[in-house]
């Protein structure tokens, strides 16, 4: 050594250490203080956790035997900040999120919705949580359609409106039934029966206006109604079986 960098490299009692990943070599007690040092900006702040540097070179420091446990620190730090922001990331997702669902939530205006806005003001709601309210949103948004659809037509005959509305209302409740997550068979049986309540709603109003209309079927559409009419009278989900017919009128 014949440099003289940090000015304790002539002493007769110096020691030196060599950065593996630079190469270079420098008085130990000097460098230990270096890197010891905390690192701060002109203005005195201190600046955004990274590796130490070579002195001369600038390098990072991230091999060293004797500097181990400051580098091992210094990678905690690291991770501590990526989990800090991976934390915000998805808390800034979630914040969006609510506020999407909240809009959805507007938009529901013939069923009862205080029990979800209640929900959409907690702190920290869970996946879980918001997975549970998006599909009871979805649910009673498809499910308002329904019952607007049936008071749509004035002629329908009251007791099959209150029979129509009675079983949406029946679905609705099912909805909104407490539970810490939809599970996929819970909500594939769920929209199978609001799909056969649609059908239903949908076959009522058919049958209705061929009745305004006066409409005579022919003997393979009538036996064709009747077999539509006894799978949705029968209050089971239409299976992906039965195949859609087509009533000629």
């Amino acid at each position: 050594m014949t440099e003289i960098y940090f000015g304790t490299e002539d002493e007769p009692d110096a020691r030196f250490v060599e950065l593996a990943d630079c190469g270079h070599v420098f008085e130990v007690e000097a460098m230990d203080q270096w890197m010891d040092q905390a690192e701060t900006t002109h203005d005195g702040k201190p600046v955004v956790v990274q590796f130490k540097l070579c002195p001369k070179c600038r390098v990072p420091i991230r091999t060293s035997l004797r500097y181990g446990n400051i580098i091992k620190k210094i990678l905690a730090d690291f991770e501590r900040i990526k989990q800090k922001s991976s934390l915000d990331e998805a808390s800034g997702e979630r914040d969006l999120e609510v506020s999407r669902l909240k809009s959805r939530l507007q938009e529901i205006g013939l069923f009862p919705k205080d029990r979800i806005r209640i929900m959409l003001n907690w702190k920290n709601l869970t996946d879980d949580q918001i997975n549970v309210i998006d599909n009871q949103i979805s649910s009673l948004s498809f499910l308002q359609t329904l019952k607007v659809d049936i008071g749509y037509f004035k002629e329908l005959p009251q007791e099959t409106k209150e029979d129509l509305e009675n079983k949406v209302e029946q679905l609705r409740k099912r909805v909104m039934e407490f539970r810490v997550r939809f599970s996929d068979q819970e909500r594939e049986e769920l929209n199978e029966e609001m799909c056969r309540t649609q059908l239903l709603i949908d076959f009522r109003l058919l049958k209705m206006q061929l009745d305004i209309q006066g409409v005579q079927l022919r003997g393979s559409d009538t036996a064709e109604v009747f077999f539509v009419k006894e799978a949705l009278d029968l209050g089971k989900a239409i299976g992906k079986q039965i195949k859609c017919v087509k009533i000629r009128i």
